[in-house]
């Protein structure tokens, strides 16, 4: 009974030995999850606040550039050809691309943005003119991608002085003087006339030779 009784003691000890030195594994500490949660979350919300900030100057930027361009252009290229452009020294010159490889060339040397439009002046070349404030090269309007010589509205009345017909106003110390817009060669405008008047002929037609055809008159009633 003794021998057993060591034998049962000796067991209940070396099982208790590994039991008594194991250490206990750590309880995982509370609201680790959350934590860790909260934190990716908040990245995020970092992350797309700051791509909506660059939006955000995206925008403007783009939006600057279209402010820069005018909203209204007429395209003149018919009237280029004409003897009083020619004979003068015009030239169109563009804030333009040329396209193609010649384009790409501008790129490379860092011309990316353009105004998109042109403007007519007494020029030997185009080169230097400075067509809009942040213009870097202009060219020609025969060279660009478009082929297109267009103007801002605002300058048309400039290039009718090269080429149209100037307008005519009422004039109230000259009975019966008619009223005409001004006009492009070969456009036809309404003639206008002071009360107890009318147009000789409702429409005329400026020519090339810069005067009205008919001439613009108003006759008594």
């Amino acid at each position: 009974m003794d021998l057993a009784r060591c034998v049962c003691a000796c067991r209940f000890e070396t099982l208790d030995i590994p039991l008594r030195g194991l250490a206990p594994r750590p309880a995982p500490p509370r609201g680790g999850f959350a934590k860790s949660k909260i934190a990716i979350m908040s990245f995020l919300l970092l992350a797309l606040l700051m791509s909506s900030a660059s939006a955000m100057r995206l925008s403007k930027d783009v939006l600057g550039i279209l402010q820069l361009s005018p909203t209204e252009l007429t395209d003149v290229t018919s009237y280029m050809a004409l003897d009083k452009i020619t004979s003068g020294g015009y030239r169109c010159c563009c804030d333009k691309s040329k396209g193609g490889m010649a384009g790409l060339k501008d790129v490379a040397r860092g011309i990316s943005e353009r105004a998109e439009y042109c403007t007519v002046l007494q020029t030997d070349s185009c080169g230097d003119v400075s067509v809009a404030p942040e213009t870097q090269k202009a060219h020609s309007h025969d060279k660009v991608h478009d082929g297109k010589c267009e103007i801002p509205k605002a300058q048309l009345s400039d290039f009718i002085k090269i080429v149209g017909c100037p307008g005519i106003a009422w004039d109230k110390n000259a009975e019966g003087k008619p009223n005409v817009p001004e006009s492009l060669p070969g456009k036809t405008v309404m003639v206008g006339c002071p009360p107890s008047h009318k147009a000789a002929s409702v429409m005329v037609t400026c020519t090339e030779a810069k005067v009205f055809d008919p001439v613009p008159a108003c006759e008594k009633v």
